[in-house]
């Protein structure tokens, strides 16, 4: 699948582009229309767009895991030693710099606005690596009281962004279900845990409200940081019948 990343301008409208840069604040001046970036000209500056770090190749196969230049892709230790119930998962951004900035003040700072910007790199991500159209895109859910925290989940502000991206309105591409996959019990916050600590925290901690049987899945989150949270999710899914699951996020954490 082939993007023209220009295009995502004509998205937003030209009467409400922000007349400045949502993280530094400078004038959104992009002389130069041919940069990379340019999907985010009406968000953020040339300079804070930049130092957003585009996840390319070479990375694990399977999680997406980031390689050092020259590895070559192949399937990551873990994944081999532990191979996910997730058919593959790939990030739009390393977790650095201006991403860890955009994502706090997204979910810490209730600044919901900056998940625009998120999903058109995410759906960028998606034309590029993912082979398939789902027939669901389900956003990872809270803990309760998170959410009773927060007062909203970022992961379906950036999976209603991504869909807006690729131009999926109502009834004319996957569904965006925000109700089917629900956790069963709360547990611990994630936040401190190693990979372990992670695994067993969430370890059946998520079910199906509805029948997926047959269907190809699109989880969405913010940040792959082990990876814990969307296995147990995907599990769930397989379990109720899904015939495949991937992963997509505005992050992958190093």
């Amino acid at each position: 699948m082939s993007m023209n990343p220009f295009s995502w301008l004509g998205l937003l409208g030209r009467g409400l582009l922000p007349h400045a840069c949502q993280l530094c604040r400078a004038p959104l001046d992009w002389p130069d229309a041919g940069v990379e970036r340019f999907c985010l000209a009406g968000f953020f500056c040339p300079v804070c767009a930049k130092d957003l770090s585009i996840l390319v190749p070479p990375f694990c196969g399977i999680c997406g895991l980031p390689f050092e230049a020259g590895e070559g892709e192949h399937v990551c230790g873990h994944c081999l030693a532990h191979p996910p119930a997730f058919q593959m998962a790939r990030a739009a951004c390393h977790f650095e710099g201006n991403l860890m900035d955009i994502i706090h003040r997204l979910k810490y700072q209730g600044r919901t606005e900056l998940a625009a910007p998120l999903g058109r790199m995410m759906a960028i991500t998606f034309e590029q690596y993912f082979p398939v159209i789902p027939h669901r895109v389900l956003p990872v859910p809270m803990t309760d009281k998170a959410l009773r925290k927060r007062g909203f989940n970022q992961a379906i502000l950036l999976a209603k962004a991504f869909m807006d991206a690729m131009g999926w309105q109502s009834g004319s591409g996957p569904v965006l279900d925000v109700k089917s996959l629900v956790r069963l019990r709360d547990g611990l916050s994630q936040t401190g845990l190693g990979r372990t600590g992670r695994r067993a925290n969430v370890r059946g901690a998520f079910g199906l409200r509805a029948s997926v049987t047959g269907e190809n899945i699109v989880l969405v989150d913010d940040v792959f940081t082990t990876g814990a949270t969307v296995d147990a999710c995907s599990r769930a899914l397989v379990r109720a019948g899904a015939l495949s699951v991937s992963v997509l996020t505005a992050g992958h954490r190093p």
